[in-house]
């Protein structure tokens, strides 16, 4: 599977480079204080985290076949974002 290029740089399917995007996303300080922790990752960091988790679970629901030949990077970010309704980080 396709993974991201370091150094805030990614390939898109056309072979073209482009700058790593960041997204941001809030979650309390603590159980007991809901005071907002805005927490901003890199393409790459969320890879890093999400990236093993999701693709086994896409794997086990379609298979590894078709998540191999239909899915990419870009799809582990895109529910990792959703997931933690974040936002681009400009």
């Amino acid at each position: 599977m396709e993974r991201l290029l370091p150094r805030d740089v990614r390939r898109r399917a056309d072979g073209a480079l482009v700058s790593m995007k960041y997204y941001t996303y809030v979650e309390p300080t603590s159980v007991e204080d809901a005071t907002p922790l805005y927490i901003t990752m890199s393409e790459e960091e969320i890879l890093n985290e999400y990236w093993d988790y999701w693709y086994g679970r896409m794997c086990n629901k379609f298979g590894k076949d078709v998540v191999d030949s239909k899915y990419s990077s870009v799809d582990c970010i895109e529910d990792w974002v959703t997931a933690h309704w974040a936002w681009d980080a400009e």
